[in-house]
């Protein structure tokens, strides 16, 4: 029988999710995906004999083949297979799916046990799981489900203002709550409310801060560049839940704009204000030699060579919450950085960089990141508007004109 278990009813898939079973014989245990009904896919089955404690965190991750969706609107990004991409429709969009239902069922003499998880992809740290577990909670009860703070998927803040530069702009994730959500533009104190639909309730979100911004600018003729967000029923003494500021960018003479999958399995963009600069190195050249049956001799010859490229990006001059950020980026097994307008998977690479403990000042970094395809032939990007002779393409003229 089962004794004891942590987290409850919620957990992290790169979290371990412990059970503590209690028996005197041999009991036989059983991990179901019932995220689409009972009775669901079986994950595992294993044995028990006596008392033991379990981590099923490892057999969770098999039901995470794949991350979320990817909410960049950019018809040329291309990941790998098994990511897929989606376009937000409206400024809160639930998604189906995400979140996965795990169902273990223990049986034993005395009968069988049940329980059921909704887990999350993602995880936190393990500093932050050993604290909060020796406090009596969990991260996605401290953090995720309680709409009395920041709720947001996100690891640009864990304070309640989020901060978000206007080139970085990017669908924010959450777990709906079920009840109505109110965006609030402070200065003039108008709202948008979401109204959920029935079923929306702990289901993966994205809330499409543009679409909002768009919203208010149509309605109230206005640009908020602060947003206050507010779960109803609303805590009076914590009210609003969170703050949205969209911030002003870095002036720079080039960017370089990189998405990734954070630490809680949601997408965040990057936008590097530095100096880029690539580096391509090629294999140590394999030379054979041939026959010239002209010459009668032998000459030097080598194939195509793969070339691999290693970008090197300046960060700008980053505090402390902004370190954290791109250090949760560079510890990302999905990033992609766009150059020289083509979206191109690329790996992290930890270069030698000294962080102060304590960051006083901003300070700049030189991140370096390796592209994950080797290339033999370096063509430009084809693109058939440019191949073509340019024309004029606008209502005001006629297509014999063109």
């Amino acid at each position: 029988m089962i004794r004891d278990f942590y987290p409850s009813q919620w957990a992290m898939a790169h979290n371990p999710v412990t059970v503590d079973i209690q028996t005197d014989g041999t009991d036989i245990y059983t991990l179901r995906d019932v995220t689409a009904g009972t009775p669901g896919t079986i994950l595992y089955e294993g044995a028990v004999q006596g008392d033991a404690s379990i981590d099923i965190a490892e057999v969770i991750l098999a039901a995470f083949q794949t991350p979320p969706p990817c909410p960049l609107a950019d018809e040329d990004f291309l990941p790998e297979a098994g990511i897929n991409t989606i376009r937000p429709t409206a400024i809160v969009t639930a998604l189906s799916s995400q979140i996965r239902r795990i169902q273990l069922a223990v049986n034993s003499s005395q009968g069988t046990d049940n329980l059921t998880w909704n887990v999350l992809p993602g995880g936190t740290s393990m500093h932050n799981y050993r604290l909060l577990r020796r406090r009596g909670t969990d991260f996605v009860a401290q953090r995720v489900r309680n709409y009395n703070g920041n709720f947001f998927l996100t690891t640009r803040s864990d304070k309640w203002v989020i901060p978000v530069p206007e080139t970085e702009v990017m669908p924010l994730a959450f777990v709906h709550p079920g009840s109505s959500i109110v965006f609030t533009e402070p200065l003039t104190g108008k709202q948008y409310t979401h109204e959920p639909n029935t079923g929306q309730g702990g289901r993966y979100a994205l809330l499409d801060i543009d679409r909002l911004r768009q919203w208010f600018y149509h309605t109230h003729h206005v640009v908020p560049s602060v947003i206050d967000v507010s779960v109803q029923p609303v805590d009076v003494s914590r009210q609003p839940s969170c703050r949205i500021v969209v911030t002003r960018a870095a002036l720079a003479r080039q960017r370089q704009t990189i998405i990734f999958l954070n630490s809680y399995g949601a997408w965040e963009k990057v936008s590097l204000p530095g100096t880029a600069t690539i580096t391509p190195a090629a294999p140590e050249e394999q030379q054979s030699m041939r026959w010239d049956p002209l010459t009668a001799d032998f000459y030097a010859h080598h194939e195509r060579l793969q070339l691999s490229f290693t970008v090197a990006v300046q960060t700008g001059y980053a505090d402390a919450n902004r370190m954290r950020f791109l250090l949760d980026m560079m510890a990302s097994q999905h990033v992609y950085m766009l150059i020289a307008g083509a979206w191109q998977k690329v790996i992290p690479v930890i270069d030698e960089n000294d962080i102060p403990i304590r960051l006083i000042q901003p300070q700049s970094l030189t991140l370096q990141f390796m592209l994950s395809r080797a290339e033999s032939h370096i063509t430009d990007i084809v693109d058939i508007g440019t191949s073509q002779q340019p024309r004029i393409h606008t209502p005001q003229f006629s297509e014999p004109f063109n």
